[in-house]
């Protein structure tokens, strides 16, 4: 009796293993910024959100939260969405960013650019929360930091070879005409 209990634990255990894993869908983004010096102690910002979900949900809002107090200027948002601070010049410790409809929400693998501030204080890499809706009223949210953009090698590569070569041919062409 006993080995057949065995015998029968195993049989399901073996059966249970061999089932297609079952992928659990996850929630993310990813917050990508542009930083440029003005000068004069001013920082600009150009952000980009990405919503790395592979679940069917939709990033609508992300709140940057800075650590301290910033004066912010110039700030703009991308069309259909609006923000508490974004827009109201002035001193604060954060901004935040809300789609005002479903139609503007960014779907997952997809994103959108055109969140940009200047400050008065280079901010780097700020801290995130990134909030979710699968336009059915289930929410989540997310926290994460920031990401600055980097360029890729081979496109830094080219570009310096391209500039070079512009460079001497220009040469070339001067003093081929003086010659």
């Amino acid at each position: 009796m006993k080995k057949a209990g065995f015998l029968r634990g195993m049989i399901i255990a073996v059966c249970l293993l061999m089932l297609p894993a079952v992928p659990f869908a996850s929630t993310g983004a990813s917050i990508m910024y542009q930083e440029t010096s003005l000068g004069e102690g001013l920082w600009q910002y150009d952000y980009t959100f990405h919503n790395t979900s592979d679940a069917s949900e939709y990033l609508y809002g992300v709140f940057l939260s800075f650590g301290q107090v910033v004066n912010v200027t110039d700030s703009s948002l991308a069309t259909g969405w609006s923000g508490a601070v974004w827009g109201n010049n002035g001193s604060t410790s954060f901004l935040d960013a809300m789609s005002t409809s479903y139609s503007s929400d960014i779907a997952a693998g997809d994103s959108r650019g055109g969140f940009t501030y200047t400050a008065d204080f280079q901010l780097g890499s700020v801290p995130f929360i990134a909030t979710f809706d699968d336009q059915s009223g289930n929410r989540s949210s997310i926290t994460g930091t920031t990401v600055p953009v980097v360029p890729e090698p081979l496109s830094m590569i080219l570009f310096v070879a391209g500039g070079s070569t512009l460079a001497l041919s220009r040469r070339f062409r001067k003093k081929n005409q003086a010659g």
